[in-house]
């Protein structure tokens, strides 16, 4: 029996933003139309992608030996999540690379079918993310029902998804392959300092899920970011030290080879990252 993925809605397509229009069509139609004008199958790709698409509840137990045999390198650039997965992929032949979408906890793509240009809606505009994050509901209605702005440490993980526009939407000729790992930051918008103590604890339980669950499905080449620290006013000293602790602190790097934390935007946050690891941004 063939499997049954959840299908766009069709009112989905109905959105006045043209690159999420022309990425939804492709994905419903199982081809896009490269720079050449010419049509790109992308259905068997698509397929496969939404096939092994993963959600992992907040209980789930990650299975990850405690030390890796690789010596990963770890970077800070100043570019965005989409620029570094195709660098890594395109230009330097990495395999095995997944990225991490700094997910919406509630809807699918967060306002991608909007104006709006955080890095998940980017990166659902570019590739068949969205296709992947509607096959898992249970993560979007666990965290409504939880009712809070924290949500859950709940992950989405989408294999091996095709992705076929970089930088300003433009167009590639082939679609390439890179991995996207999607968990909601706590949002602090509205919190509390007593507050503090308990979101922090529950941004590092995230990362640290992050880190297994790329370590679990065998990526070998992450492409991290400044977890939280625009909209959702993370501190990103205390984001990047999280990321620390358990990337060097407790040798989960040994699982990679590569590690780029890509990030654009504040100025603050490059820097909380270069004096965290001691690493100049390239």
């Amino acid at each position: 029996m063939a499997t049954q993925f959840n299908q766009i809605h069709p009112s989905a397509l109905e959105t006045k933003n043209k690159e999420a229009k022309s990425c939804l069509d492709a994905c419903v139609k199982g081809f896009f139309i490269n720079g050449e004008g010419k049509e790109i199958n992308i259905n068997n790709l698509l397929n496969n992608c939404l096939a092994n698409t993963k959600a992992y509840a907040p209980d789930y137990q990650f299975h990850v030996i405690p030390v890796g045999g690789e010596d990963c390198k770890i970077e800070i650039r100043n570019e965005s999540i989409l620029d570094a997965v195709y660098r890594l992929v395109i230009t330097e032949g990495r395999q095995n690379v997944c990225a991490l979408n700094a997910a919406n906890a509630f809807y699918p793509g967060g306002s991608f079918r909007t104006e709006a240009r955080a890095p998940e809606e980017t990166l659902c505009r570019s590739s068949a993310l969205y296709y992947s994050l509607i096959q898992k509901p249970e993560y979007y209605d666990y965290n409504m029902m939880k009712g809070s702005k924290a949500a859950s440490n709940y992950i989405i993980y989408s294999q091996d998804c095709p992705t076929w526009k970089v930088g300003n939407y433009k167009v590639l000729n082939e679609p390439f392959l890179v991995s996207y790992i999607s968990s909601s930051p706590v949002d602090r918008w509205g919190s509390k300092p007593e507050d503090d103590e308990k979101l922090n604890e529950m941004n590092d339980e995230r990362i640290k899920s992050i880190l297994l669950c790329a370590i679990e499905n065998g990526v070998k080449n992450l492409v991290l970011g400044a977890y939280g620290c625009g909209a959702y006013r993370n501190d990103p000293a205390v984001i990047s030290e999280t990321f620390r602790k358990y990337l060097i602190d407790q040798n989960l790097k040994s699982h990679f080879q590569y590690i780029t934390f890509s990030i654009t935007g504040l100025s603050r946050n490059i820097e909380a990252f270069q004096n965290t690891f001691h690493i100049h941004a390239v």
